[in-house]
Order: C-alpha cells, then structure tokens, then sequence
C-alpha cells in the first residue's frame, strides 16, 4: 500500500497558484481551509490510490487516475512506493489540452 505522495513542479504550481488565488479573493482562512482540504486529498490518494477514476476523454495513459477536491482536480498516479501527483489545477479548465502538452 502506497503510504506517501509527493507533487510534481508542475503540481506543485498548481497548488500554489490555487492557495493565492483563494486567499487574494476570498481572503487567508478559506484559503487555508483549501490548503488543508487539498493535503488531505492527497493523504487519502495515498492510502487509496484506486479511489480514482480515468478519464479517456483526457488521456488515453491508464495510469492516470483523476479525484475531485472541490473545483480542484488532481491528476495521480501511483507506484509501489508513493503516489505521485501529476497535477493540481481547476476542474474548468482544458484537461486535455494540459495532458497532451504537458504529461511526461
């Protein structure tokens, strides 16, 4: 059972543009709120790596699984040792374009 993740840059990005775009609209305690609800996603991604669902609209990579936090959506996929977070962006925005430019 996978029991770690970590991000890549590009989620790690992510991440970060989602917790500054929060706190400069919505202010400091609802973006820590999205911090904290977002870390806690991907602690249960790593307990659980096959709670997540494809996506064959977005990719046709089987490995990748995708999970809801709110409007944010992760892109994983896991390994024997950690869980590695592809990407962390919003829900609306064009996931295939993101995958087919970006995805390793």
């Amino acid at each position: 059972m996978t029991t770690a993740y970590r991000l890549t840059p590009k989620a790690r990005e992510g991440f970060h543009r989602i917790a500054f775009y929060v706190e400069e609209r919505f202010g400091r305690e609802v973006a820590e709120r999205v911090v904290t609800d977002l870390e806690n996603g991907f602690e249960l991604l790593a307990r659980n790596p096959d709670i997540g669902h494809r996506r064959e609209d977005l990719t046709p990579d089987e490995r990748v699984l995708f999970w809801s936090v709110g409007p944010t959506l992760i892109a994983y996929r896991s390994n024997p040792e950690w869980l590695e977070v592809l990407f962390v962006e919003r829900g609306d925005i064009d996931w295939e374009r993101l995958l087919t430019e970006r995805l390793d």
